[in-house]
């Protein structure tokens, strides 16, 4: 099995079993052959991405406004293309992590597998999610903080972030890509390479170069045409 293999499957959430606390929920379920095929056609169709057919696990919350169809909103869920949206970072993190967010743990095991993090520092606000889901990233270099990600920034330093919340506008939350930016903003001087979930590829990847090479590079005073440094 090749490294890439090996993260994906560290990142599956086989481990966590079927259950309910509060408003959350984790439910396991099977995608038949009959039904990959026809995520097949409508990926054709570019109507939604392909699914292989297997055994998934699915994160739930009872929103405001999916209280009359219980399990609610699905968080997330381990299906192949949702795990590789979290590669790219996994693979280029080192050292000291922070990662917001809990929710099936699929990062912070990608994280782990890989075997180049020093320590992850975790942070979740919801006491039903760690209750359902932390003892999956148990591990003497995960340090698990019960708090609202957005309540403010933690004291360290950090080589590399990861912001991956989940937003209820019902209740009052921002946009989602809002409250990345505000994590990212929160984090700047602390960690000098972060990306989230849902942001814009264009400023993904730069985030991850560094937020602070970013924010000199739109700050500097800006060439005149025609110059070799204009175009680089």
């Amino acid at each position: 099995m090749d490294k890439i293999q090996t993260i994906l499957t560290a990142m599956r959430a086989d481990m966590i079993p079927a259950q309910e606390r509060g408003r959350w929920s984790v439910s396991k379920g099977e995608i038949t052959i009959e039904r990959a095929e026809s995520f097949k056609r409508l990926a054709l169709a570019k109507k939604c991405p392909a699914v292989d057919a297997g055994h998934y696990t699915w994160l739930h919350c009872l929103t405001l406004a999916t209280m009359h169809r219980p399990p609610g909103e699905t968080v997330m869920n381990d299906f192949g293309h949702e795990l590789r949206k979290h590669l790219e970072f996994i693979l280029l993190a080192r050292g000291r992590v922070l990662v917001t967010g809990l929710g099936l743990g699929c990062v912070v095991r990608g994280l782990l597998a890989h075997g180049m993090v020093e320590h992850i520092d975790l942070v979740e606000r919801s006491e039903d999610v760690i209750a359902m889901c932390a003892a999956s990233v148990a591990d003497p270099r995960v340090t698990l903080h019960h708090r609202d990600a957005l309540a403010g920034a933690m004291e360290g330093e950090w080589d590399f972030a990861w912001h991956d919340l989940f937003n209820e506008p019902e209740r009052g939350d921002k946009a989602l890509q809002v409250m990345h930016a505000q994590l990212i903003s929160m984090y700047f001087d602390q960690v000098p390479r972060q990306g989230a979930w849902a942001m814009p590829r264009r400023h993904f990847k730069g985030l991850l170069k560094s937020g602070r090479d970013v924010w000199r590079a739109k700050n500097r005073p800006r060439k005149r045409e025609g110059t070799l440094e204009s175009h680089r």
